[in-house]
């Protein structure tokens, strides 16, 4: 069976009530029997109370033997007993449709033996209302789904019409009550579809619902991915908290900026893709240390990468990160560039001292960081040479102990 989008309006048959979705159809019908337990169980007892509340009446019809009625609605009352019981059994999800329905045919049962039992006119009368009572009751309550509510009801009404049959010669009266039965069973059903259609179409609303916001969820997932990705997480979240602008002063932090050597000839011995991988297994790995040493990455420019300790998360090693960070990424950068068939070496500047950070940008925010520490470490590292590490005097200072 094909698949539907349960937004999409022709997923939901008008007559009779269903899911074309065979998958959609088994959902809702689980949903259904699971909410409408509640209902049932209230409709099972009040149907309880009305069936031997109305003994109390039959006590006032001018019959021979009333005791025989009173026994008609009690063994009916344990019929409906045993339903209602059911209703707490896990079997009921699946039969409960059925025991609802059978119910109701079994009370009309009754109430036709009543009529066909009962010697006067206006006993058989009275309990001729009852019968219709227990017609439209199912239907009423929206208890059943409609087609088994159209099959209840009908053979509910055909018990009572068998009923009238036997006790009436009058052509007229059988053809009058046939009416009214009629009508109670196209009223039921009607209601029940009515029901049925407004159930269903408010679980879809609420599956469609729930859709939606299930797809806001994995969006905002995505956009948060994202903004972690580009921004330190600390950072990312302030910014989704509203926090605007962003800009910090830390009187201490270290800066390291790393560069491949002579990588401009290198750019122009080999092509774009091969180029492109080359740098992206090479930052992709100064990534992966960075994390290991609790290292930020900055940013990247062209062939240079910048990284920061102790910004935005303050940290009283930050010097001594950024040197092991430092002596991991001379090592992995010849391993990358021997995977490659290049010799590549790297040059790296580092500076300690005081900054300010902050996000900046609209469209494509970054997060950096301003001062002389930082122009210092690049120059720094424009003086180092390839495979090697010029440090600032204030950072040597700190790494006394390394």
């Amino acid at each position: 069976m094909a698949a539907f989008n349960v937004s999409d309006p022709r997923v939901l048959r008008r007559f009779p009530p269903g899911f074309r979705d065979e998958v959609l159809e088994r959902r809702y019908r689980l949903f259904h029997s699971t909410a409408s337990i509640t209902r049932q169980r209230v409709a099972l007892t009040l149907a309880i109370g009305m069936y031997l509340g109305f003994s109390l009446l039959d006590r006032f019809l001018e019959e021979p033997d009333v005791n025989v009625f009173l026994a008609i609605r009690f063994a009916f009352a344990v019929v409906l007993a045993i339903g209602l019981f059911l209703t707490f059994r896990d079997a009921w999800r699946r039969v409960g449709q059925f025991v609802i329905g059978f119910c109701g045919v079994a009370g009309s049962a009754g109430i036709a033996s009543m009529i066909v039992l009962a010697t006067h006119d206006t006993t058989k009368t009275t309990f001729f209302a009852g019968s219709i009572l227990i017609v439209m009751f199912a239907g009423g309550f929206g208890l059943i789904r409609t087609l088994v509510c159209l099959v209840a009801s009908s053979l509910s009404g055909l018990v009572t019409i068998a009923a009238l049959v036997l006790v009436n010669t009058d052509a007229g009266v059988i053809l009058s009550d046939t009416a009214f039965i009629c009508s109670a069973v196209l009223i039921a059903t009607v209601s029940s579809y009515l029901l049925d259609i407004s159930e269903r179409e408010a679980w879809q609303r609420q599956q469609t619902i729930g859709t939606q916001v299930e797809i806001i969820a994995a969006e905002r997932a995505r956009a948060d991915d994202l903004l972690v990705n580009v921004l330190p997480e600390t950072v990312a979240e302030r910014l989704k908290n509203g926090e605007n602008p962003i800009a910090d002063s830390f009187e201490e932090v270290t800066v390291l900026f790393a560069d491949v050597e002579n990588f401009t000839p290198l750019a122009d011995r080999i092509g774009p893709a091969s180029l492109v991988n080359l740098l992206d297994e090479l930052f992709s790995t100064f990534d992966l240390l960075a994390q290991k040493f609790g290292v930020e990455k900055v940013k990247t420019i062209g062939d240079a990468y910048m990284a920061v300790c102790g910004a935005p998360l303050r940290s009283d090693d930050h010097a001594e990160r950024i040197v092991r960070f430092a002596l991991a990424i001379l090592h992995v950068a010849r391993e990358v560039g021997h995977r490659h068939g290049h010799r590549i070496e790297i040059r790296i500047g580092i500076n300690t001292g005081p900054a300010v950070a902050g996000v900046i940008g609209k469209h494509r925010i970054i997060y950096d960081l301003w001062g002389d520490t930082v122009n210092v470490a690049s120059r720094l590292e424009g003086l180092a040479e390839a495979g090697s590490i010029v440090m600032a005097g204030r950072t040597h200072d700190l790494i006394q102990n390394f």
